[in-house]
């Protein structure tokens, strides 16, 4: 196992790779036949797998948007005539690869729903769709160091595939399906609710357990529930402002104790997402700088990752599609109310910005210490392709960080992301 500075003794790494997304290339303004070809997608996604078998994580998050044309048979340029098997036929090409690389390898993957796989707004058909292809890649991870899935309160059952947890060696993985919290507006309440419980079993469930037996909490969401600020317009890249606070209340909610002092509580550090096909980071307070989140203190911090596709990042408004967003760059494309406006104003113009390859496209490498602290860092797959091991020569410019953070977290700085500092907060 890799040590640093004859301190910290590695415990594990993984890997995240997101949005896959067959077809996505040749999507726009592309004739049927043409966009009905994802071999330059299939070709980018076997090289990361290839390179991370060769690597050998104890397991790995593929973080949703797995096909291009949605459940109900259409692609984000609206086409839905001709295109009836497309999303289907991504889906059994997506599985093709894991099981030849992954599964081939006995290396346990995790998949997450995401808004192309379950629909912008979806119901419930969208959703047992989505479930028919994928739990079974979730329900069991399997490995050593591993639980099988199972919430505390059976009375709350997770939905495997759509809303789970794991135990990594102490680590708490929680999953869940953020297109919920994105737009509910077809589905009866009762399936955002039923997520929304789960997760607080769940929640009450490690405060019960001592530091011992939980060293971290990291939580897994397709989209992020928000990339610049907690107190960001809801746009088609974030959360619906109502169920971002609800879901951190909850996830905060022993922080509201009176007793509560930083450092001595359980709570969720890291939270890693996809989505928007740039990289981008926050750290910092859970609650807003003007409108606290229903009592969580100042001294909360959280970590909010957003990782690059595995295939073709977008070079929103010219940003190089392997480098960070900005604070105010993430406003101004995240924010914007869908993502058919914001591809019609940054991506459409100039469809170039759907930017593969290797030089851009990658993956992230996220690595837990015993004392339950962190790293993570960004490598395009031309980076990755160069890396032997995961030790600290690979991992140097990332910054290890404490599973219970204090005020001084959002002062420590990396090389590979954009940190949002106090002024960028308010």
């Amino acid at each position: 196992s890799t040590t640093v500075n004859n301190e910290k003794e590695s415990l594990f790494y993984f890997m995240q790779v997101n949005d896959p997304q067959f077809g996505v290339y040749n999507a726009y303004g592309a004739s049927f036949e043409k966009a009905m070809d994802w071999s330059k997608e299939e070709g980018l996604f076997r090289m990361a797998l290839e390179h991370v078998v060769r690597l050998n994580p104890k397991f790995v998050v593929i973080g949703g948007d797995m096909q291009q044309y949605y459940p109900r048979n259409e692609g984000s340029n609206g086409i839905v005539s001709n295109y009836t098997e497309a999303g289907p036929m991504q889906v059994r090409d997506v599985k093709a690869i894991i099981n030849e690389t992954l599964v081939k390898a006995n290396i346990p993957v995790q998949i997450l729903p995401g808004n192309h796989d379950v629909d912008d707004a979806p119901d419930i058909t969208s959703l047992n769709y989505y479930s028919n292809q994928w739990e079974s890649y979730s329900k069991y991870i399997g490995g050593d160091g591993f639980s099988a899935h199972g919430g505390r309160d059976e009375t709350k059952p997770e939905v495997p595939g759509q809303y789970y947890h794991f135990n990594v060696e102490g680590i708490i993985f929680i999953v869940l399906n953020s297109q919920l919290y994105y737009d509910d507006s077809n589905l009866l309440d009762s399936s955002k609710h039923e997520q929304t419980e789960w997760f607080e079993s769940i929640i009450n469930g490690i405060q019960g357990e001592s530091s011992s037996n939980v060293k971290n909490v990291v939580i897994l969401t397709h989209i992020p529930p928000f990339g610049a600020s907690p107190e960001e317009d809801h746009g088609w890249s974030n959360w619906q402002i109502k169920d971002r606070n609800t879901i951190m209340s909850i996830a905060y909610s022993a922080t509201k104790n009176a007793s509560f002092n930083v450092g001595t509580m359980i709570y969720p550090s890291l939270w890693l997402c996809g989505h928007i096909h740039a990289n981008a980071q926050y750290i910092g307070p859970v609650a807003a700088t003007t409108k606290p989140v229903n009592g969580i203190p100042d001294g909360v911090t959280i970590e909010v990752v957003v990782t690059n596709s595995v295939t073709y990042p977008m070079e929103w408004d010219g940003v190089p599609a392997h480098e960070p967003l900005s604070y105010n760059e993430w406003l101004n494309v995240a924010t914007i109310p869908s993502a058919g406006v914001a591809f019609q104003k940054f991506i459409v113009p100039d469809v170039t910005r759907i930017a593969g390859g290797p030089s851009k496209a990658g993956l992230r490498v996220i690595e837990f210490f015993k004392d339950g602290s962190y790293r993570h860092k960004y490598f395009t797959l031309d980076e990755i392709a160069a890396v032997q091991s995961i030790d600290d020569g690979s991992m140097a410019g990332s910054t290890f960080r404490s599973p219970l953070w204090n005020n001084n977290a959002r002062n420590e700085t990396t090389n590979n992301n954009a940190i949002f500092d106090d002024d960028n907060l308010r």
